[in-house]
């Protein structure tokens, strides 16, 4: 599949599902006395970038656990901003954000490996790039850059 997610460049290794950015707008009710029709008028007010979820396999090896894991777990307990991206196969696109790890959690199934699961609460106006090279390059979505 090739879907990746890394955190402050360094890749998050062993998941099974990255959930996407679901960028949503408030609106604010403008609606009169006098507005046309008896219907209810609307404004756009503040868009919220939302949350990316990930799931997968805890990797544990001789030095600890896997460096891009190790660098959410990090990232949950100083509350630290961190730059993100969520690339697409084969460079096609990507997601660059930043944002807040909110949660960090294991699970322990009787037949399964251990599995993680964290979610990252996104700041600010994610960035969408398409074509090659669509990745941050160490850069995250403060780098700037428009949506394509």
């Amino acid at each position: 599949m090739g879907t990746t997610l890394s955190a402050n460049g360094t890749k998050v290794g062993g998941l099974t599902s990255i959930g996407g950015i679901e960028e949503t707008t408030e609106t604010i009710d403008v609606t009169t006395l006098d507005s046309d029709g008896g219907s209810r008028e609307h404004i756009a007010g503040f868009s919220s970038p939302g949350e990316v979820s990930l799931e997968g396999f805890l990797l544990l090896g001789p030095g600890g656990l896997d460096d891009g894991q190790r660098e959410m777990k990090r990232l949950k307990d100083t509350g630290e901003k961190g730059s993100f991206a969520i690339e697409f196969p084969g460079g096609a696109a990507a997601w660059l954000f930043d944002g807040i790890v909110t949660t960090f959690g294991t699970s322990f199934g009787l037949e399964d490996a251990v599995a993680f699961s964290c979610t990252v609460t996104v700041s600010g106006k994610p960035v969408f790039r398409t074509g090659g090279g669509a990745g941050h390059g160490g850069f995250g979505a403060a780098a700037g850059g428009d949506a394509d």
